[in-house]
């Protein structure tokens, strides 16, 4: 009995409704199924296992171009990373999959850290990622700024490194640089907040002052009182979190 077979007799269907059903299926896979005489099943496999041959190359590849010896990985990361990176048929996307594959098994890694990165990759679209490089990119740049400007003070040698709020972003500014309507970057802005990879700007508190005359009852006199108030104001600027640079670094390769 073929597995066709099998299935048509485990759930009691008419085999034409399968029939229609693997048609539609093989549709969705594309013209590889036919030419392979796969069974859905075996060509979804089929395609995974190829994925995986391809990402896990890469990343051999990236280690030995600096003649590092990969670390054994920890069951618990490895499975997720074979798992959902088989899924990644893109070539941009699977070579990030290979960074980070190549990264964990080069040096000391958070465990914790790195599962949330492999949740987080399986899910980011190649626009957010192309938004995230942009951010990292200015926020390198700034970093090193930064750091020029204040080597020699003691304050910032006692503080150990730049903040990731050293670089605020105006997500708008950059529409027509990804060639993004900003509904668009609202979106992946939303979702990387979401992830843990972006926050928005802390508030800041508005202290306004204005002048109010206030009539004296008793003596018929009207006196200018000086008043203030105060305001939350929230901002739609963003920056990396920790994690997010956790993140950006680890999907990124240094082959040099």
């Amino acid at each position: 009995m073929s597995n066709l077979e099998k299935i048509v007799d485990a759930i009691n269907l008419p085999k034409k409704v399968i029939d229609g059903a693997e048609l539609f299926l093989r549709k969705l896979l594309g013209p590889a199924t036919t030419e392979l005489g796969l069974f859905v099943g075996d060509e979804i496999k089929y395609r995974r296992f190829k994925n995986q041959v391809k990402i896990f190359t890469k990343a051999e590849e990236l280690l030995k171009s600096k003649s590092i010896n990969p670390r054994q990985i920890n069951l618990k990361i490895i499975v997720p990373l074979i798992e959902y990176s088989s899924l990644e048929e893109e070539e941009k996307g699977q070579l990030i999959w290979a960074n980070v594959i190549a990264n964990i098994s080069s040096y000391e890694t958070e465990s914790a850290l790195n599962l949330k990165c492999i949740e987080v990759l399986k899910e980011i679209t190649p626009n957010e990622i192309v938004l995230l490089d942009v951010f990292y990119n200015i926020f390198e740049k700034e970093k090193k700024e930064t750091i020029e400007k204040y080597k020699d003070y003691q304050w910032f040698k006692e503080m150990g490194n730049v903040s990731p709020e050293n670089s605020i972003f105006s997500p708008w500014a950059f529409n027509k640089q990804l060639n993004l309507n900003e509904n668009q970057v609202d979106l992946y802005v939303d979702r990387l907040i979401s992830f843990g990879i972006l926050k928005y700007e802390n508030p800041i508190l508005q202290e306004d002052e204005y002048s109010e005359d206030i009539q004296d009852i008793f003596s018929g006199t009207t006196k200018s009182i000086e008043m203030k108030t105060y305001e939350l104001k929230t901002s739609e600027r963003v920056h990396f979190t920790n994690f997010g640079l956790y993140f950006v670094k680890i999907c990124k390769y240094d082959s040099a």
